[in-house]
């Protein structure tokens, strides 16, 4: 008889000082959304729940031609997560706690028995505290993938008597990486789902990186390609750097003359001046906190996050 994995008292963040290997500093991911890429990234240790973790952001690239036609895809919320040797845990708005996202002591056929995790798009309809889902490991192997071999969990979702989730979260997931088909987070039935193009759900694993792993799933660049050889070359000649950025922000491009101005994200302009050095460091102390788009003569921007 195969084991069912309760790990409802998981939850309780009793190993948060353990070492830890998920989404460490510098790592980022790269997953496929229809009109696009998400890209998350690490961007600093946090306390939450009296529970030191990782925020990571997850930062919607639109391409073209449905960016110049005006179609933005907003941007999934934060996440914060922690691991311990075998699992990993995200903080739970429905629980108001981490709660398992990722196990990884399982073997083929366990039943793994977790509280149920919010959903990116859309809302779970009728959660309670004591919600569950079940999923069944159909195997676990250690996967190839590019050049790094990984310890992988494919599972598939089932019923529960005393629940009516059913989660996906597509093949399974693996360590580093995280989940393989759905972005960080499985999908979750049944669920209020809104109809707009600006939402969107993450979808498979493009590519990873972290100061010792680079992971390249796809054919194409990680993130989403530029439009011609012109915004290539604007790309080349503008970068911004720290991002997420606390107080000051440094631009740097080859052009030594031209206006920047930084709008919010409701459009306001909140910063305006001519600048004529191809270095340049902005004081962004009195901002509050938020994301900001920066604005170069010609039209390029870039978006950043003030923390």
């Amino acid at each position: 008889m195969k084991n069912t994995i309760l790990a409802l008292l998981l939850s309780l963040p009793l190993f948060a000082g353990a070492q830890s290997n998920f989404a460490p500093a510098g790592s980022e991911w790269y997953h496929s959304q229809q009109y696009g890429v998400y890209h998350s990234y690490y961007t600093g240790d946090t306390l939450i729940a009296n529970t030191s973790c990782r925020k990571v952001l997850r930062e919607a690239l639109t391409k073209d031609p449905w960016y110049s036609q005006g179609l933005h895809v907003y941007d999934l919320p934060a996440i914060y997560l922690y691991n311990n040797t075998d699992t990993v845990f995200i903080y739970n708005k429905i629980f108001g706690r981490f709660t398992p996202l990722y196990v990884f002591n399982v073997n083929d056929g366990d039943t793994i028995h977790l509280p149920v995790i919010p959903v990116d798009i859309g809302m779970l309809l009728f959660p309670y505290p004591d919600s569950t889902f079940r999923m069944v490991v159909d195997s676990v192997r250690n996967e190839l993938y590019d050049t790094t071999v990984l310890k992988t969990v494919f599972v598939h979702g089932i019923g529960d008597p005393d629940s009516v989730y059913v989660y996906n979260y597509g093949p399974g997931y693996a360590e580093r990486i995280g989940g393989l088909g759905t972005g960080f987070l499985p999908t979750g039935s049944p669920a209020a789902i809104p109809l707009s193009d600006n939402l969107q759900p993450a979808g498979p694993i493009r590519c990873y990186n972290d100061p010792s792993t680079s992971i390249k799933l796809t054919q194409d660049i990680c993130g989403i390609p530029p439009v011609g050889i012109a915004a290539l070359s604007n790309k080349e000649k503008f970068s911004i750097s720290p991002n997420p950025v606390h107080d000051i922000l440094k631009l740097e491009r080859a052009a030594a003359a031209g206006n920047i101005s930084i709008t919010n994200a409701i459009g306001q302009c909140v910063y305006n001046r001519q600048c004529s050095a191809t270095v340049t460091q902005i004081n962004l102390t009195g901002f509050a906190p938020g994301v900001y788009y920066l604005h170069l003569d010609g039209g390029t921007v870039r978006k950043f996050i003030k923390e």
